[in-house]
């Protein structure tokens, strides 16, 4: 009779523990995206932007989030967005936590940032008469 040999990861079936893992399961140290998006890397770049190096706090969170120099709030929701997508917890593990924290800040400091440059507008087709138009202080009969 011939020596038994191993079963080999080709020769088991995908649900058993011997079978080949899958190349997209990778760890959170070597995960990388299409482009040599580097999880890693990117994470480096987001902690290592200090708040106080920046003129504002949107010049630093529109640094994390990478919009550009005059950003509006479709550029800020695709930087936003896109490194969402990237790193998040779900998918990338602990190794992305503090940058996460990150990058919900710089997209609070850029949306209010905004609001500041376009505040809000009356609503349209108001049928009622306003008492005040003053921002905080908006009040509608």
């Amino acid at each position: 009779a011939g020596a038994a040999t191993a079963p080999t990861a080709a020769d088991s079936p995908p649900w058993s523990p011997t079978a080949a893992v899958p190349a997209a399961i990778v760890t959170p140290a070597t995960a990388t995206a299409p482009l040599g998006f580097s999880v890693e890397a990117e994470v480096n770049r987001i902690l290592r932007l200090r708040r106080n190096a920046f003129p504002s706090a949107a010049a630093w969170g529109a640094a994390v989030l990478g919009a550009p120099k005059g950003f509006d709030t479709a550029a800020v929701q695709k930087g936003f967005r896109g490194l969402m997508k990237r790193l998040h917890p779900d998918k990338v593990g602990p190794l992305a936590t503090n940058a996460v924290e990150l990058i919900r800040e710089a997209r609070e400091v850029c949306e209010r940032s905004l609001l500041r440059v376009d505040a809000p507008r009356p609503p349209r087709g108001l049928r009622a008469d306003p008492v005040s138009w003053e921002p905080g202080r908006r009040q509608i009969l």
